[in-house]
């Protein structure tokens, strides 16, 4: 048993730690490559989005994890609304992006923006299957997952950067790794997408959206400062 839980803890800070050197390796090679305004313009991109993010990851994974029975209505109904929402949000993104750019002054973001919303119907896509692999410590199949994620889209982002394609080179990073690790995901364990069960879902939102709003509050306020 203590095996076992040694096992999952490793692979759980391996995936966390992955998840900061990818970040550091792409973001320190792109700066050597891109203009200063280019990199500006692509990091305030990337950070007003994943303000948004957990929204979508931790919406409802801590009422998935510590539920003590979880039927096949609690899964289709929480993929299906964490899908559904999702794609409201990444609409809401692009309806706001010019706003956003006008408040910054900066044009490109109008047009930056909206694609990075990709990520965020990735997420709507996995979450609930992330969710349930940590609920049944499948770390290690989570981690090698999402590692594999991050190593495609870091080898796309750079391509792209020394190609000379710019901003967009963050852009296609960000989004080919959301893209490969849901792919993977959804590979592992479906889409179970389908009825939303009204009294399903009344008690995951109950338990998700305090849980939900603090991550999210904790997260943005590294990124708004």
């Amino acid at each position: 048993m203590w095996r076992h839980l040694a096992r999952s803890g490793s692979w759980a800070a391996l995936d966390s730690l992955s998840a900061a050197a990818f970040a550091f390796f792409f973001f320190v090679l792109t700066a050597r490559v891109l203009t200063p305004v280019q990199f500006g313009i692509a990091t305030l991109a990337l950070s007003i989005v994943q303000i948004i993010q957990p929204l979508v990851d931790s919406l409802f994974h801590d009422a998935i994890v510590q539920k003590d029975k979880i039927s096949r209505e609690d899964v289709t109904t929480a993929t299906t609304f964490c899908l559904l929402w999702s794609v409201a949000l990444a609409l809401v993104l692009w309806l706001l992006a010019p706003l956003i750019a006008a408040a910054f002054a900066i044009p490109e973001l109008a047009v930056v923006i909206p694609p990075l919303g990709i990520s965020l119907l990735c997420s709507g896509a996995s979450a609930v299957t992330a969710a349930l692999a940590r609920r049944e410590m499948q770390f290690r199949d989570l981690a090698l997952r999402t590692i594999c994620g991050r190593v495609v889209g870091v080898a796309i982002g750079l391509w792209m950067a020394w190609a000379g394609y710019g901003i967009w080179a963050v852009v296609a990073q960000a989004t080919s790794t959301a893209m490969v690790s849901a792919f993977l995901l959804i590979a592992m364990a479906g889409l179970p997408v389908g009825r939303i069960h009204r009294d399903r879902l009344l008690p995951l939102l109950k338990f998700a959206l305090p849980t939900a709003g603090t991550q999210f509050l904790l997260f943005a306020n590294t990124r708004v400062v």
